[in-house]
């Protein structure tokens, strides 16, 4: 008797184990944090709006937004990677990180998705060299960029739209000896200054005499030293630089400072992309859109209007939380969803500027490396450490390094 009564409270002990056990996984399971590896600018009102949507929609899943500063982003991400210290999405063009990776060792297979139709927009940009879907390809207002102007200064300086690079620099010179600032400039977001080069330099390879030009540079049969055009892109940058076309603390001037700066009128002109109009919707109401207008430096004859890459949502393959992270995927696949980021899609000055310039990809989606040392060479050569001859030749140098590692991955 006393067996059976030490077996029954075995038993007993044991479905009290598994009944104490059971609960806490089913806890854990409602109970999920998934971590987002974010750019510090892509990390808005919007963003997080479309993220509260999400944890309304899957009850138990919460958002942690990791925001990187955007200088800081990809050297972080790749030493991430390269340790296995990785959240559990992360936003990202997939042709970007195919020049350092194996995709597939990495990150879910996304192929086959009910949202992988044939027509979906870019899925190129997040293709492995497997031919296989490693992300959700965001196409959705894909920028233009360009010089944003405020037309209603222009209007009052009698100014019109620059259609060579004489007329532009003549415009800047205008507008400073009326005591405004031409163009506001975030140094201090080194990527503001990149938007010079995969703007400019895009345009001067697109309307080269060889049309192959790009394909010989990204396979290093020509240096970047050997582009006349490039180098007097840089002496361009530099010209408005010492002619004190931008601002002089703009080394302390973030991107968010130059947007305000833009849109209370203490400049004309910046660099940047139409994203810029959701800024000032959100934060300046007051503000007329229809003051808001956009043009391509005009340093080549006939300049396009320049366009970022398709980046969006991969889920890291070592994620304990995969699935919950490719619900998050699935949700932000929803055009309403993705609306929640991106409510002005569509501007009048966009469309207009479209039809009279067009539109073509900027050099960082087309280039065999990221151009985020060409970035820092420039910013030296703008902080008087070297002359743009010697800028060039930096990044002539590492490029053919970069180019030589990504071509063996």
């Amino acid at each position: 008797m006393k067996k059976v009564s030490r077996f029954l409270a075995l038993v007993m002990t044991c479905v009290l184990a598994l009944s104490v056990m059971s609960g806490f996984t089913a806890s854990a399971s409602q109970n999920v944090t998934v971590s987002i590896f974010i750019n510090q600018s892509w990390i808005g009102e919007n963003m997080t709006a479309m993220g509260e949507a999400f944890e309304e929609a899957n009850p138990g899943i919460t958002l942690d937004w990791q925001a990187i500063p955007d200088n800081d982003f990809t050297k972080i991400l790749n030493t991430n990677i390269q340790t296995g210290e990785t959240t559990d999405i992360v936003f990202e063009n997939g042709n970007i990180l195919a020049r350092y990776f194996t995709l597939a060792d990495y990150f879910v297979d996304l192929t086959g998705s009910e949202w992988d139709t044939p027509d979906l927009s870019m899925r190129d940009g997040m293709l492995g060299k497997d031919g296989l879907l490693y992300g959700y390809p965001n196409a959705d207002g894909l920028p233009n960029e360009g010089i944003i102007y405020n037309k209603r200064i222009f209007a009052e300086l009698g100014l019109s739209v620059p259609t060579n690079l004489d007329e532009f620099m003549d415009c800047c010179e205008k507008i400073k000896a009326s005591g405004q600032l031409p163009v506001v400039q975030a140094g201090k977001d080194l990527w503001t200054i990149g938007m010079w080069l995969v703007h400019m330099c895009m345009n001067t390879i697109e309307t080269d005499a060889d049309p192959d030009l790009l394909d010989k540079l990204n396979a290093m049969e020509v240096h970047w030293t050997d582009v006349p055009g490039i180098l007097k892109d840089l002496e361009t940058i530099l010209a408005m630089h010492e002619k004190g076309y931008f601002n002089e603390d703009m080394f302390a001037t973030t991107d968010e400072m130059a947007k305000q700066m833009f849109a209370e009128g203490e400049a004309a002109m910046c660099m940047q992309g139409d994203w810029f109009a959701t800024f000032v919707a959100q934060n300046y109401p007051d503000f007329p859109l229809d003051e808001i207008g956009i043009f391509p430096v005009p340093n080549v004859p006939n300049a396009k209007l320049t366009s970022g890459m398709a980046s969006g949502p991969m889920v890291f393959k070592a994620s304990p939380r995969a699935e919950e992270a490719v619900k998050f995927v699935n949700f932000y696949s929803s055009q309403d969803n993705r609306n929640l980021v991106n409510p002005l899609l569509e501007y009048p000055w966009n469309i207009e500027a479209n039809a009279l310039y067009g539109k073509t990809p900027e050099l960082a989606a087309v280039l065999a490396t990221g151009v985020g040392r060409f970035t820092e060479a420039t910013a030296a050569m703008l902080a008087g450490d070297f002359t743009p001859e010697q800028a060039l030749q930096q990044w002539d140098d590492m490029f053919i390094q970069l180019a030589t590692e990504a071509a063996q991955k």
